[in-house]
């Protein structure tokens, strides 16, 4: 006769040995595991900011002064929590009135308060 904790044990087991299992046919099978790195972040400001005509390479030099910057975007790390917001800051999209369908957006340089604290894209100098 099998008590209730044999049979967690053996379950458990079971289950822990077909996840392992599925995993070393996923990997034999030829799928990898997501990577973001260079490559990967651009993609990922091109599908965020799908909306808006981005002049092109604005996003790899972006994710590439931003490695610069702040260190190499490891592929097991999440991406900063200001990653989007500061990739706009650092274009010509607000100095050009937040328009979409105007011109497409240029990057101008990396957007760092504490390089530049006087610099606002949000600052108007009506003459």
């Amino acid at each position: 006769m099998r008590t209730r904790r044999a049979f967690l044990v053996i379950a458990g087991a079971a289950l822990g040995a077909s996840a392992i299992g599925l995993g070393w046919l996923r990997l034999a099978a030829g799928a990898r595991p997501r990577r973001i790195g260079l490559g990967g972040a651009a993609v990922l400001l091109l599908a965020h900011f799908d909306y808006l005509a981005l002049e092109p390479g604005a996003c790899a030099t972006y994710v590439a002064d931003l490695e610069a910057r702040k260190g190499r975007l490891r592929p097991w790390q999440r991406l900063p929590d200001d990653f989007f917001t500061r990739f706009l800051l650092s274009t010509d999209y607000f100095a050009r009135g937040s328009r979409e369908a105007a011109a497409p957006v240029r990057y101008v340089a990396f957007y760092d308060p504490y390089e530049r604290p006087c610099a606002s894209p949000f600052a108007r100098f009506d003459a």
